[in-house]
């Protein structure tokens, strides 16, 4: 009889240890700025300027205005998502708000002079 009242105080236990690891586990991949500088400054540069080996592979600019202005937030967050051209996947990395949050931290790496050049419902949305 004993062996089976430990195992209901086990598993209450067990399944309480997991949810917080997988709270921590969550909340450790919410962080933006953590998240680019581990996935995305490889390429593009912890500044957004593209690094020796970005510039090999095409990467982008995003401190270049004139590339902030040619896409849209939907296609940034397809593009992270599914990849583009050279640039992996992070879709099974990343759900779907942490990629909101990486597209709205590569809108802020825009210097701030040349955010106000940019279409009003980008403006709204990021700065």
């Amino acid at each position: 009889m004993k062996n089976v009242s430990g195992r209901f105080v086990v598993l209450p236990v067990f399944v309480a240890v997991m949810i917080m690891l997988t709270l921590f586990v969550s909340s450790a991949n919410a962080d933006p700025k953590k998240n680019y500088a581990r996935s995305c400054a490889k390429c593009h540069g912890l500044d957004g300027r593209p690094t020796k080996r970005g510039k090999g592979l095409s990467a982008q600019n995003f401190k270049n205005i004139d590339w902030q202005k040619s896409i849209t937030d939907e296609e940034m967050f397809k593009s992270i998502t599914n990849g583009k051209n050279k640039m992996p996947s992070w879709g099974k990395t990343y759900n779907s708000e942490e990629i909101k949050a990486l597209v709205h931290y590569v809108r802020v790496l825009l210097p701030s002079g040349q955010r106000k050049k940019m279409p009003k419902a980008i403006q709204k949305l990021h700065y």
